[in-house]
C-alpha cells in the first residue's frame, strides 16, 4: 500500500495503531505476525556441515586417500589411527566454529541501535529488533533510522537517505504532505527509511515496515553474498602458511624421494611423507586467530569497550595517539549548573529577565530527562526547582529551529516573533550589538564587551563551561534560516563538569606505554587548559590550539609542531579530519573518540573510531569500530592493553607452533641426508598433531596476564606477525627441541629402529606440551603472577595420554610403541624438560 498517499490519520488508523502507539499486548501479537526488526541475509550453517567443512582440505583429502590404501596393504590399524585422529580434529575445529560465532553473536547484540518509542502513551527505549510494524517512534538528529514508515510529526526534520537512494543531499521531511499519484522513494517526502541518517531537527514516525520488508531488507536481500572479509592479520597469515606450506610441501617431496632410494615401499614412503606435511603445516592457525580474536573481543566487551568488527582489534593494540573529546569521555559529564551571569550580577538564584528565562527554555530541546543532552537536563533540572515546566511552556507553540552545529557552534529558535539563541560566547558575543540588564536594552559598547570577555576569560580559566544566551524581535518565523546578526546579550549559564577519578591513572598510564592523549574539544580553549592540566595532560612546554589557531597554519606548520599539540579547543569537523590525516602522514596509528552526527568522519578517518555508547548518536555509533559502554576515557586505555595483549597472545601461539613443527622437519631431514631410519612412524605424527598443535596453541592464545603489555611502546602496525627478532627465536628453540629429540633417536637406536621412533615421537610430544609453558610470556614462569588452568591441562592430558599410549598394551601396539621400564620414560621426560629449562634460565637472567 502506498502509505505516501494518505493522510497520516488514516495510515495510523490502517496500521491498526494510535497516536498514543501500541498497546503491549498489540506489541506481542504483530511481533508474533511480523516477526522481529532484523536483516536475515544468511541462512546460519548446521553442525553437519560445519563438521564436514572440516576435511575440505588437500592435505586431509590425501590423508584419506592413504588410509584407504592402508586398508588394502594391510594396514589397518593404522587407517584406524588416521580416522580417528582426523575425526577429533574435525570435532576440536567444529567446536572452535560455534564457540566463535556464539560470541561474535552475543557482541552484535551489545553493539545493536536502540530506538525510542511510544507505547501506552509513555516513552521507552528498547532495541531495534523488539520495534515492529505500528510502533510510533521519535527520531532527533543523529539517529540511525532502523525501520521504513509514515511521518506524523515533523519539526525542521531533515534526513541523508544515500544508503537507499544514492542521492547525497540531505531531503527536507514534511508529516503534513501527502501525494496523490506515483512518485519514486527518492521525493517521498513524508516517508522515511531505515540505515537514512536524521541530520536535522525531530519528528515522529509510525512503523510500516521493518527487516526484510524494508527497502534496505530488500536491496540487501539482492545484494546479499554469504562471505566474511578477512583482517590483515589473518591475510599475513594466510600468506606466511601459504609460504610455509609450499616449503613443507617441497621438503616432504625430497623425504618421500629419500625413502624411495631407500628401498622404503611406496605406501609407506607416501604415509610418511603426507603425514610430515599434516604435522608440520599449523593448519588450525587461521582457525586460532580467528578464536582469539573473538573470544578477545568478548573480553574487551565486559571491559565495556563492544568492538563493532573484529578485525579492528589487532589495531587497537597499535595505537599511539588518542583524540578524546573533553565532556563525559574525559570528565564525568554529570554536569551541574553552577551558576548565571546577567552582566554585574552573579549567581544561581539571580533574578533573570523575561527573555533570557525564555531562551533557556526555548532553546532547550530536551524531550525526556533520562536520554537528553547532560546540559539540557542541567537547565530543565533548574526550573524544575523553580517549579516551571518546560514541557508545558513549549506545548502546542510552533517552536521553528536550527538545531546546534558544530561548525556554526551555536542553536537558534524562533517563537512568536522572537529569535533566541544559545551558543559558545565567543560566537555569540560577535553577534550582539546590544545588552539587556534590568530589562533595559541597551547598546554593547567596547567598554562592555570588554568587561564581559574579561568576565568570561576569569569563568573559563577556572575550569567552568560556559554557554551565552541572546535574543532578537523578528518580523517573521522561517524553517530553514534566521538573520542572526544585531543579537541582544541576556547572560551566561555557568557549569561544572569535574573530571572523572580514574582519569588521571589513565593519563599517567598512557604516558608509561608511549601513547599521545590529546584534548580535543568543542569547549572554550581556557576551559579544556584548567581541566587539561588538573590531570596531567597539559604541561608546561606543551601546546593548546584554537579552532582559529588552525585556521591560520599552513599543513606544513602544523606537521611542524604537530607532536607538541596536547589541546584542539573550538574545533569543527574539518579540523579534526585535517589533524587526524596528518597524524597518519607521519606513519601514527590514531584513536579517535566522538559522539554526535558531525563525528561520523573523523571516525571513520581514524584507524580506530571509538563512539560513545551512552551519549552518542546512533550515526556515531554506526561509523565507529569501538563503543564504549561508559563513555569512560580509563576505557580507552584498559581496551588498548586487552588489544596489544591479543596481538601478543597470537604472536605467541605462533611462535609455538612454527617451533614445535620446525623441531619435527628438522630431525627428519638430518635423519633423511645421512640415510638413518625414519625417525617417526605416520601415525607418530599424527598424534603429534592432534596432541601438540591445536590445544595448547588456543591455550596461548588466550592467556590473560597483562601485567607489563603497557610497558612497552607501539608496535609498528605495518610489522609482520614473524618479526626478525621473532624468528630468530624461535628459529633458536626449533634447533633447542630438535637437539634433545635427536640425543633421544640417538639414544634408542642403541637398541634398535623402532626404540628411536618410540623415543623420538615421545620426546618431541613432551618436550613441546614443555615448552608450552615458555611461551606464555617473554618473562619467566616463576614471575607469571597467575596460571593459565587452560594450558596446564592441555599439558596434563597431553601427558596423561602419553603414559597411557606408553604402558596400556593395546595402544602400545596401535601407536607402534616400543616396550619401555619407567626408568626409561623417565629419561625420556628430563630429555624433555632441558629446552624449557634453559629457556626459562635465560628469562631469568635477562635483564
Amino acid at each position: 500500500m502506498d502509505l505516501y498517499k494518505l493522510k497520516k490519520e488514516e495510515v495510523i488508523k490502517i496500521l491498526n495503531s494510535s497516536i498514543d502507539g501500541l498497546s503491549f499486548k498489540d506489541v506481542k501479537s504483530k511481533q508474533k505476525k511480523h516477526g522481529l526488526n532484523e536483516l536475515l541475509l544468511k541462512k546460519r550453517k548446521s553442525k553437519a556441515i560445519v563438521f564436514l567443512s572440516q576435511f575440505n582440505d588437500v592435505l586431509v583429502i590425501i590423508l584419506i586417500i592413504s588410509a584407504i590404501i592402508s586398508v588394502f596393504t594391510d594396514s589397518i590399524a593404522s587407517a584406524i589411527v588416521i580416522l580417528i585422529v582426523l575425526v577429533i580434529n574435525a570435532l576440536i575445529g567444529t567446536i572452535q566454529y560455534f564457540k566463535a560465532e556464539k560470541t561474535l553473536e552475543s557482541l552484535r547484540s551489545l553493539s545493536s541501535p536502540t530506538v525510542k518509542v511510544q507505547r501506552d502513551g509513555k516513552i521507552e527505549v528498547i532495541e531495534s529488533k523488539y520495534l515492529t510494524v505500528g510502533d510510533i517512534v521519535l527520531i532527533s538528529s543523529g539517529d540511525v533510522l532502523c525501520s521504513d514508515g509514515r511521518l506524523i510529526e515533523s519539526d525542521g526534520l531533515e534526513v541523508n537517505e544515500s544508503a537507499i537512494t544514492g542521492e547525497s543531499n540531505n531531503i527536507e521531511k514534511d508529516a503534513n504532505t501527502f501525494y496523490d499519484k506515483e512518485i519514486p522513494i527518492a521525493e517521498q517526502r513524508n516517508m522515511v527509511f531505515s540505515s537514512s541518517q536524521v541530520v536535522k531537527g525531530k519528528g515522529k514516525y509510525i512503523v510500516s515496515s521493518i527487516g526484510m520488508n524494508s527497502q534496505i531488507g530488500k536491496i540487501a536481500q539482492m545484494v546479499s553474498k554469504d562471505e566474511k572479509r578477512k583482517s590483515p592479520l589473518q591475510k599475513s597469515l594466510d600468506e606466511f602458511s601459504k609460504y610455509l606450506a609450499i616449503l613443507i610441501i617441497f621438503i616432504c617431496v625430497v623425504v618421500f624421494c629419500i625413502n624411495i632410494y631407500k628401498h622404503i615401499s611406496f605406501i609407506d614412503s607416501l604415509m610418511f611423507s603426507v603425514s610430515l606435511a599434516v604435522a608440520a603445516i599449523p593448519e588450525a592457525l587461521s582457525a586460532i586467530v580467528t578464536i582469539v580474536l573473538a573470544i578477545g573481543t568478548r573480553e574487551l566487551a565486559v571491559n565495556k569497550a563492544v568492538m563493532k568488527d573484529i578485525k579492528s582489534v589487532e589495531t587497537l593494540g597499535a595505537v599511539s595517539h588518542i583524540f578524546s573529546d573533553k565532556t563525559g569521555t574525559i570528565t564525568t559529564g554529570e554536569v551541574k549548573l553552577y551558576s548565571l551571569y546577567n552582566y554585574l550580577d552573579n549567581g544561581i538564584d539571580i533574578k533573570i529577565n523575561e527573555e533570557f528565562e525564555n531562551a533557556m527554555i526555548y532553546c532547550n530541546s530536551i524531550e525526556d530527562d533520562s536520554t537528553s543532552d547532560p546540559i539540557e537536563r542541567c537547565i530543565h533540572s533548574y526550573f524544575q526547582d523553580k517549579k516551571i515546566d518546560i514541557a508545558e511552556r513549549k506545548n502546542n507553540k510552533t517552536i521553528h529551529t536550527i538545531s546546534f552545529d558544530s561548525n556554526r557552534k551555536m542553536m537558534s529558535v524562533s517563537f512568536e516573533y522572537m529569535l533566541y539563541v544559545k551558543g559558545a560566547p565567543e560566537k555569540i558575543l560577535s553577534l550582539c550589538n546590544y545588552y539587556k540588564f534590568n530589562n533595559h536594552k541597551n547598546e554593547l559598547n567596547s567598554i562592555i564587551r570588554k568587561e564581559l570577555e574579561e568576565k568570561l576569560l576569569e569563568m573559563t580559566s577556572s575550569g567552568f563551561r560556559v554557554i551565552a544566551y541572546a535574543c532578537k524581535g523578528v518580523y517573521k518565523e522561517t524553517h530553514s534560516s534566521f538573520d542572526e546578526n544585531n543579537l541582544t546579550f541576556l547572560g551566561f549559564v555557568l557549569f561544572y563538569d569535574p573530571p572523572r577519578e580514574n582519569v588521571e591513572e589513565a593519563i599517567k598510564l598512557c604516558k608509561k606505554a608511549k601513547i599521545t592523549p590529546i584534548m580535543i574539544t568543542g569547549d572554550n580553549i581556557n576551559t579544556a587548559k584548567y581541566i587539561a592540566r588538573k590531570i596531567g595532560l597539559y604541561e608546561d612546554g606543551d601546546l593548546a590550539l584554537s579552532g582559529n589557531d588552525l585556521e591560520n597554519m599552513s599543513d606544513d606548520e602544523l606537521l611542524t609542531n604537530i607532536e607538541k599539540v596536547k589541546i584542539y579547543a573550538r574545533s569543527t569537523p574539518e579540523d579534526k579530519i585535517r589533524i587526524v590525516s596528518l597524524m597518519q602522514e607521519k606513519n601514527k596509528i590514531v584513536a579517535m573518540t566522538g559522539d554526535g552526527v558531525n563525528d561520523a568522519p573523523e571516525l571513520k578517518k581514524a584507524n580506530v573510531g571509538i563512539s560513545m555508547g551512552k551519549k552518542g548518536t546512533e550515526v556515531a555509533k554506526d561509523a565507529s569500530s569501538v563503543i564504549l559502554t561508559d563513555d569512560n576515557f580509563y576505557t580507552i586505555i584498559k581496551a588498548i592493553g586487552i588489544g596489544r595483549k591479543i596481538y601478543a597472545n597470537i604472536q605467541n601461539a605462533i611462535r609455538f607452533l612454527i617451533a614445535g613443527n620446525g623441531a619435527g622437519i628438522l630431525i627428519v631431514l638430518i635423519t633423511s641426508i645421512f640415510a638413518l631410519p625414519m625417525p617417526f612412524a605416520p601415525v607418530h605424527l599424527l598424534f603429534i598433531n592432534l596432541l601438540t598443535d591445536s590445544l595448547p596453541a588456543i591455550a596461548i592464545g588466550l592467556e590473560k596476564s597483562n601485567e607489563d603489555y603497557m610497558d612497552q611502546k607501539p608496535r609498528n602496525i605495518n610489522s609482520k606477525i614473524l618479526s626478525k627478532k621473532v624468528f630468530i627465536k624461535t628459529s633458536i628453540e626449533a634447533i633447542l627441541i630438535g637437539g634433545v629429540v635427536l640425543a633421544g633417536y640417538f639414544i634408542g637406536l642403541d637398541t634398535n629402529q623402532y626404540y628411536a621412533q618410540t623415543n623420538s615421537f615421545l620426546v618431541l610430544s613432551m618436550s613441546r606440551l614443555f615448552y608450552s609453558l615458555s611461551c606464555r610470556r617473554d618473562i619467566s614462569i616463576f614471575k607469571q603472577k597467575n596460571n593459565n588452568i587452560m594450558l596446564n591441562l592441555s599439558i596434563s592430558i597431553g601427558i596423561v595420554l602419553l603414559i597411557l599410549v606408553t604402558f596400556v598394551p593395546f595402544l602400545k601396539n596401535v601407536f607402534s610403541v616400543s616396550d619401555l621400564s619407567i626408568i626409561d620414560f623417565l629419561i625420556i621426560a628430563g630429555l624433555s624438560l632441558i629446552p624449557t629449562v634453559l629457556i626459562q634460565c635465560r628469562y631469568l637472567f635477562k635483564k
